[in-house]
């Protein structure tokens, strides 16, 4: 039997059940099933600051705290480096300041497990009686994102004035599904977990951050550059000697970002890392003036220059009988396009490679000259 017409006036509303009831109610009656919970407010959300407090008194910048006066007390700090330079010797040496200040100190591991983070502990001087406030969650793969209240009140214990540690950036956010190239989910996952440890709860933050090696100089941690735009105090530590258990360790330390406003955008500390009598590490942080972090700067920029330019020759060599256009080098070694122009240029001025007439592509090829590889040849049959 072919079913029954209706018109549209007749239909019954998507949604809603079909009653012969008044419109009225029809209205309230719903067959999907109850409202969602609109979920409570945090009655402060939009209360406004009292800004009259903020003429009482004299204002005082934030405090620094630990050796190197580098961290920003009750403030988000973030500290990245390559792999090997120091970074969680570091953090350990601040968190031994905190104790012996009489805070307490939380220490989220998602990296090293308690064998680790002991053996940094005990060699940078740490004591039975020091370690008594000293709190350490071992590698679980937690999910911030979904259990930060539980998060904040683990972190509220500490107190006021205590330092957390998150050891390291990567596993957390990856933990709590966060894309960590993403500056839009890592921005709302700090905000939501990180931030209001400072903010609300008055707690240092140090943030460890791993910087990738292919980072050609860069001033960022690899992932997202909201985790610089975030922070109130951002820094990058890197390796010139390594400490081990057999000799000193030297470092530099480059501020990216202060709020602080006490230090400048690049400014530089030569770090150097001493064992003690006990073997416990004693940092000694030595700020540089403008001329030493000028001629540094000069140096860094000509030591990238010539590692590029090696990189380069490295490259035409292997494939010499075909030659490589300027954008095949920067896909195959990676760089900016101007960069690699410029040591292309330096390098022909010099005579160590040369340009063919343009590809079937249509651009120029590049490779290097006879004479050069003639001295790569050498160099390697030169080897021992």
């Amino acid at each position: 039997m072919a079913p029954k017409k209706t018109n549209a006036e007749d239909a019954p509303t998507p949604g809603v059940a079909f009653t012969d009831e008044p419109s009225d109610v029809l209205a309230q009656t719903v067959v999907d099933g109850p409202a969602p919970e609109v979920p409570l407010a945090d009655p402060k959300m939009f209360e406004p600051l009292n800004t009259s407090k903020w003429f009482e008194g004299e204002w005082l910048p934030p405090k620094r705290i630990g050796r190197g006066a580098i961290l920003l007390d009750g403030h988000l700090n973030w500290l990245d480096g390559e792999s090997g330079s120091a970074k969680t010797w570091l953090a350990a040496s601040w968190a031994l300041d905190f104790l012996r200040d009489g805070r307490k100190v939380g220490w989220l591991d998602e990296e090293m497990g308690e064998p680790g983070l002991r053996e940094r502990m005990l060699n940078v001087g740490a004591t039975i009686i020091d370690l008594a406030n000293f709190d350490a969650l071992e590698p679980m793969s937690r999910d911030l994102a979904t259990y930060v209240s539980q998060f904040h009140d683990w972190a509220a214990t500490l107190g006021k004035g205590a330092l957390l540690v998150i050891d390291s950036a990567a596993p957390v956010l990856a933990a709590a599904g966060v894309e960590e190239n993403s500056n839009g989910e890592v921005t709302q996952f700090l905000s939501r977990v990180v931030l209001p440890l400072s903010r609300r709860l008055g707690i240092t933050v140090l943030v460890i951050d791993h910087k990738s090696k292919d980072a050609n100089g860069s001033k960022y941690s690899r992932g997202a550059g909201s985790k610089r735009n975030i922070s109130d105090a951002y820094f990058s530590v890197r390796k010139i000697t390594p400490l081990t258990k057999e000799q000193d360790g030297q470092y530099e330390l480059m501020v990216i970002k202060d709020r602080g406003a006490k230090y400048a955008e690049d400014d530089l500390f030569d770090v150097a890392a001493k064992r003690g009598v006990r073997h416990e590490v004693e940092w000694v942080f030595t700020r540089l003036d403008a001329a030493e972090k000028m001629r540094r700067k000069e140096a860094k920029a000509e030591r990238g220059a010539n590692d590029l330019t090696e990189k380069i020759i490295g490259t035409l060599c292997r494939i010499y009988d075909e030659g490589m256009s300027a954008s095949k080098l920067r896909d195959e070694i990676g760089g900016a396009d101007s960069d690699i122009k410029e040591a292309l240029k330096a390098a022909e001025a010099l005579g160590r490679v040369a340009q063919d007439g343009p590809s079937a592509g249509g651009h120029k090829t590049w490779r290097v000259t006879e004479s050069e590889r003639a001295t790569q040849a050498k160099g390697i049959s030169d080897v021992p």
